[in-house]
């Protein structure tokens, strides 16, 4: 099945639902002139069978081309919308105003009806050559005219930002367009590279929609390929690379322009153009290198407490239930909300009192990612238990960013939180057991583990004695060699050493789920260079960690190593046009990324 006269922008995103049957009518302009062409197309949407679809009545118009097929699938944000069409070129017979009736469809056995198209036809051509609007001239190609000079300043990529001059962690809007006054199936096959770049895709609609543009005195078709906010990481000149655009321009040859009456709506799909009817030219556009100057943040009055956020953010806390019992788990509630890099932003610190032990933050977030910044909160729910009775307070919670409006670091603060701890009727220390017997084991050991301690202690005390005894030979030969001292491993490294950092990754990797392995793999690699080399996750990005590797004097091959798969699982994670259409090796590079730990943790 041919395919004509269709714009098709492919994106790459996971498919997980199908849009609604739809049936509509469009034209390519409202008014045109006598001597003018005009487009109808007859729309199809998510139908899975298409039954029948009645014949437009075009009293008041002749048919220069078509009916002609066109078809497509596209995935956007997960949603397919499966799309086909019938278009006829149209030149009106005279001057009026004129009126194509609703035309009747029967998709998957229901009928759907267009509405009514009003169109006015005047007696002069209503654009002038050197300022017409996209029609179906710029897609006929006369006998000796040059395929080349037909494509050149009708087919182009432009690349836009909002600002070129940024701080660190202040946000650009980048938008790519594709203009064109032709017809053809375009594609992406190369999206560009973020580095230096935490990137967010924003919501494009549906990617079959199109404004008309003047550019330089002349209109053109415009089709959204990409809109992205992009937060720089690091400071200095940051370039981002070409996109580039596959298309396939079909170009119909003037000489086979010609009155159709042939009914094809009775073998619907199955009447393509000839191959001698057309013209059919493939080519790839790119747009240009953009370059951003990304300034460091401010160095003088930094907060003691400041991690990264910029933006405008406001913060509140307060406990899930403010009745609160000793060795039952209660709930801290943090929300920091506003605008800027909201999803960079990680827990602030707290300080709590003597007597309260708090567990693993859970954090959940709502953001807006058509705004720029994006905007909403983001939410850290910390439990915790209190061991004894008594009042207590919790100390005001401040937050620290750089507003990039006002240019100025600003702070905010929670109110104190004052509570009153009673004492609990059932021990509950953030633990949830199956049986009643098990809690009732958990509620003796609470109540006596003050002795339970002591017995430990003690046998922890006499296995010492007798392990000194039994080991004391082998100490005193092992005294007479070199200094121990320097065989020691601190307490930190041998943590590095002995714990598998890839532990969750390995678990993710038996389930072949190539999105949630790179997710893990990427966390648990940057949670082991987090801890390596002594980087707040809030700073951490792939240029500081080359530089601290670059300092702790690590071999060039793990430093490579280490930059391409970052650079691999950044592409696959928030690039999803990066063209990587293969399936990841994830065995390869769960064993690449192991290996370079295990080297990186001896030294």
């Amino acid at each position: 099945m041919l395919k004509h006269f269709l714009v098709l922008i492919s994106f790459l995103w996971m498919c997980n639902g199908i849009a609604q049957t739809k049936f509509y009518a469009t034209i390519s302009a409202k008014e045109i002139g006598k001597e003018d062409y005009l487009q109808l197309k007859l729309v199809v949407e998510n139908a899975n069978t298409i039954n029948k679809i009645s014949n437009p009545m075009l009293t008041n118009f002749s048919i220069e081309s078509g009916p002609n097929e066109e078809s497509s699938n596209v995935s956007i944000n997960g949603r397919v919308n499966k799309k086909t069409a019938l278009v006829y070129i149209l030149k009106p017979k005279t001057i009026g105003a004129f009126t194509i009736p609703s035309i009747i469809a029967i998709l998957d056995g229901k009928e759907y009806k267009s509405e009514k198209i009003l169109i006015k036809v005047v007696d002069k051509n209503t654009l002038s050559e050197s300022n017409k609007k996209v029609n179906i001239a710029d897609y006929i190609i006369r006998d000796g005219e040059m395929v080349s000079d037909k494509i050149k300043g009708n087919l182009f990529i432009k690349g836009s930002i909002n600002k070129k001059q940024i701080y660190i962690g202040e946000p650009i809007e980048l938008i790519y367009k594709l203009y064109t006054r032709l017809k053809s199936e375009s594609g992406i096959v190369k999206n560009p590279s973020f580095n230096g770049f935490s990137a967010i895709d924003m919501d494009i609609g549906n990617a079959y929609d199109y404004n008309l543009e003047k550019l330089n005195g002349v209109d053109y078709n415009v089709y959204l390929l990409r809109k992205v906010q992009l937060f720089p990481l690091q400071a200095g000149l940051l370039s981002i690379d070409k996109i580039e655009v596959e298309n396939n321009i079909t170009f119909i040859k003037q000489s086979y322009l010609k009155k159709r009456l042939d009914n094809f709506f009775d073998d619907f799909g199955q009447t393509p153009l000839p191959q001698e009817a057309v013209v059919n030219h493939k080519i790839n556009i790119e747009s240009e290198v953009i370059n951003i100057n990304v300034m460091p943040l401010p160095s003088k009055a930094i907060p003691s407490q400041f991690k990264g956020a910029v933006g405008n953010f406001s913060i509140n806390s307060k406990l899930k239930d403010d009745k609160v019992f000793t060795n039952t788990t209660n709930q801290l509630i943090v929300t920091i909300a506003g605008k800027g890099n909201l999803h960079l932003i990680n827990s602030p610190e707290i300080k709590w009192p003597a007597g309260f032990e708090s567990f693993e933050t859970v954090v959940t977030d709502e953001i807006d990612k058509t705004t720029l910044p994006i905007s909403g909160s983001k939410t850290f729910t910390i439990p915790f238990v209190v061991s004894d009775t008594g009042k207590y307070f919790l100390d005001s919670i401040d937050f620290s960013f750089f507003d990039f409006q006002t240019e100025q670091y600003k702070k905010v603060f929670t109110k104190p939180i004052e509570l009153f701890v009673k004492k609990g009727a059932r021990k509950n220390v953030a633990t949830n057991n199956n049986t009643n017997s098990a809690k009732n084991w958990m509620d003796k050991f609470n109540e006596n583990r003050k002795y339970v301690v002591s017995v430990f202690a003690a046998l922890i005390a006499l296995g010492i004695m007798v392990w000194f005894k039994k080991d004391k030979k082998q100490q005193t030969n092992a005294n007479t060699k070199s200094d121990l001292t320097a065989e020691i491993i601190s307490e930190e490294e041998k943590t590095i050493v002995k714990k598998d950092w890839l532990q969750n990754t390995k678990e993710v990797l038996l389930t072949e789920d190539e999105t949630l392995f790179c997710k893990t793999i990427h966390t648990e690699l940057v949670s082991f260079l987090s801890h390596k080399f002594n980087i707040d996750r809030a700073m951490l990005n792939k240029q500081t960690i080359l530089n601290a590797m670059q300092q702790n004097n690590i071999d060039s091959s793990i430093i490579e190593e280490v930059s391409a798969t970052l650079l691999l699982l950044d592409d696959k994670l928030y690039n999803p046009f990066s063209g990587h259409n293969e399936t990841l090796n994830m065995t390869y590079v769960y064993n690449s990324v192991q290996n370079c730990i295990g080297e990186m943790s001896e030294t």
